[in-house]
């Protein structure tokens, strides 16, 4: 007896029977099919569209019509190209125009051939969102153009069925734009058309449910769940295989057992690992990682790709050998990855985990015949709700969202490379390269055996092109020695004449400043010898000398300078400032030396007076002062004595004595007198 129900899978032309609940949207899709248009079929992910076109549509469709189905995957004129084998089979020219099908006009040209063989025509692109999520935007640019053109010039219906998040990604391109004109939305089932597709397909199969409660039950888990339909088929099909074949029941004591609607599907996941086993966990979840994209949707991966993955070359990353010929290089990039990732198993081992999936109806295969015959074996998740209902994916895939955009990005780069005939111009470099090799750091999981000959090609093009810079730089060092020693010799002679100019120059214009600025035009002149020795300059240098001697340049940093004075010999120049500090110059303009020390004074600066040569006196000015500082120049500004006043005075110096006036408190005034130094 067949299944009524695909669990998982997708309804096809085969379970017509069996697929219930949408009879009215079947109906209002065709009535817009009376005329070529582009169309969109729009849902949510799990609402069923697949099974809605294969098993619902298609049976539906006119006696003389003709359809092509397809899914783009990550090479969609290939994809389409192979529906079309059957129909020109034995038409060798088709056959050879197919293997250019990647040409726009050539893949019209086949398209407009199939249309005229039928009354009308209609191509299907299912899973439209895959153009999106596996595509270049290259591939996505054309394969959108050609879809228009499919239209309009082919007169043929086209409908486009894809994810609701992913509606607004076809007004990027032009062709895809009329789809927005009648879009046809296919909304969850409500609670009656669920209940006929829980209830119809057993019994058309001679079969019922113990009790209407039951199916209540069933379909209040589901019914406001995006994914309800293939969550409730699931749940079904697992009552469907303990079904009580002497009544002719499925009971509530099995549908308790599988745990329900909500747990059916997770429990059968975590039911196959278990068989798979704890320690071979990783493997899966490193096929998983390479089955699903980063926004949330199926990838198809060829199997030979997947277990790939967890072969031998697994990726870039520290901790492998240096690639051949390296060692030489000591500038290089960090060493590839090409032992698998902790955990990931053996090929064997990856095969025998992938056999396991395949059997629990987790994953998918199918056959898949090549542009030239060939055969490859493709694998996918078998329905996007296990992306949500599986508690344990939805956590591995929170866990890699950081890198999955990235992951994403490689997959359709290594594909093109490999395409492409692996050139050179397509590997990623400069900032996408950097960013790939930080990624890869960080990134636990492996690399298909294409990405990683992608990744390592792109290594040894970065060390290739580092040591060329190497040795291109060494070159142009040695040739930019060997001129600029060669322009050092032939230009001696040239720059010793520039010297005498520059210096001529330099002469004449302190020639002109002399009478206004000795100072001035010595520095010219200085200059002037310094760009050539002559004996012009050294006389101008005398004369400018002789004229007046130089001003000497003190600079007292961080204070305003107030009431400079020169020692009675003219060697020193004391001044004070607003800062609480003095500072002394020699006549060679040396120092300053600073003397520090002094108490803040609101009524005035700090003041600086000579007694002797040697000898200065420091204080605050005006007529509030309560002490005095002596100085020794003799030793370096040493301090050698404080004299306190005992109250506000006014102090001032003559030659080596000390003159203080005091104000008492009774309003008399008394002179005071000190020697210094000294008593």
């Amino acid at each position: 007896m067949r299944r009524p129900y695909p669990g998982l899978a997708s309804f096809t032309e085969e379970d017509a029977e069996y697929f219930f609940g949408r009879e009215l949207e079947v109906e209002a899709l065709l009535t817009k099919l009376r005329r070529p248009w582009l169309l969109a079929l729009v849902a949510p992910s799990g609402a069923g569209k697949s099974s809605f076109l294969r098993a619902g549509l298609l049976p539906a469709l006119p006696k003389k019509w003709k359809a092509l189905m397809t899914t783009p995957g990550s090479r969609p004129f290939q994809a389409l190209a192979r529906t079309l084998v059957p129909i020109f089979s034995g038409d060798s020219d088709a056959i050879d125009a197919l293997l250019r099908f990647q040409q726009p006009q050539t893949a019209l040209g086949l398209l407009q051939r199939f249309r005229q063989r039928h009354e009308q025509a209609l191509v299907i692109v299912d899973q439209f969102e895959e153009l999106f999520t596996l595509c270049t935007a290259e591939t996505q640019r054309a394969f959108s153009e050609l879809l228009g053109r499919l239209v309009l010039e082919a007169d043929l219906h086209v409908i486009l069925s894809l994810r609701d998040d992913f509606l607004f990604r076809c007004r990027d391109y032009e062709p895809l734009v009329p789809v927005f004109s009648d879009l046809t939305p296919l909304d969850r089932l409500d609670a009656g058309a669920l209940r006929r597709a829980l209830v119809q397909p057993a019994l058309a199969c001679g079969y019922r449910f113990e009790n209407e409660a039951l199916v209540d039950e069933m379909i209040g888990e589901v019914h406001k769940e995006r994914a309800a339909l293939p969550l409730l088929a699931f749940a079904a099909s697992r009552l469907w295989e303990t079904r009580d074949r002497e009544r002719g029941l499925l009971t509530r004591a099995s549908y308790h057992e599988i745990g329900g609607v909500a747990g059916a599907l997770a429990q059968h996941a975590e039911a196959t690992l278990a068989r798979i086993g704890a320690d071979r966990v990783p493997i899966v979840r490193e096929l998983l990682r390479n089955l699903v994209t980063a926004e949330g949707t199926r990838a198809v991966r060829g199997r030979d790709e997947l277990l790939s993955v967890s072969g031998e070359a697994t990726g870039i990353g520290p901790g492998a050998p240096e690639a051949p010929g390296s060692a030489s290089d000591p500038v290089r990039e960090k060493p590839a990855r090409l032992a698998p990732p902790a955990g990931a198993g053996t090929s064997a081992e990856a095969e025998s985990v992938l056999a396991a999936l395949l059997d629990a109806r987790l994953l998918t295969s199918y056959e898949r015949t090549g542009e030239r015959g060939e055969s490859h074996h493709q694998v996918e998740v078998v329905h996007e709700s296990l992306l949500e209902a599986w508690p344990r994916l939805v956590r591995w895939r929170t866990q890699d969202a950081d890198g999955a955009q990235l992951r994403d990005q490689l997959r359709q780069a290594a594909q093109r490379w490999d395409e492409k005939g692996r050139r050179a111009d397509l590997l990623w470099s400069g900032t996408a390269y950097e960013e790939f090799r930080l990624w890869r750091e960080r990134y636990p999981g492996g690399l298909s055996a294409v990405e990683s000959d992608y990744a390592r090609a792109m290594v040894d093009r970065a060390r290739r092109r580092r040591r060329r810079l190497r040795l291109a730089v060494g070159a142009a060092f040695t040739a930019v020695t060997a001129v600029a020693i060669a322009v050092f010799l032939s230009r001696q002679q040239a720059v010793r004449a520039l010297d005498r100019a520059d210096a001529s120059r330099l002469l004449a214009i302190g020639e002109l400043r002399l009478r206004d600025d000795p100072t001035e035009a010595l520095a010219f002149a200085t200059a002037s010898l310094e760009r050539a020795d002559s004996e012009e300059a050294r006389v101008f240098t005398m004369n400018a000398l002789w004229e007046a001697p130089p001003a000497i340049g003190l600079v007292a940093p961080g204070q305003n300078v107030v009431s400079p004075a020169f020692s009675p010999d003219g060697e020193r120049l004391a001044a004070g400032g607003l800062a609480v500090e003095a500072v002394v110059w020699s006549a060679d303009g040396q120092g300053p030396i600073a003397l520090h020390g002094h108490a803040p004074n609101p009524r005035g600066p700090v003041e600086a007076r000579w007694a002797t040569n040697d000898w200065v006196v420091t204080g605050g000015g005006g007529d509030s002062v309560t002490e005095v500082h002596l100085w020794s120049m003799s030793e370096d500004g040493r301090r050698m004595r404080t004299i306190e006043f005992g109250g506000p005075s006014f102090w001032q110096v003559g030659s080596r004595r000390l003159l203080v006036e005091t104000l008492n408190r009774a309003g008399d005034v008394g002179l005071r007198s000190w020697e210094t130094p000294g008593r």
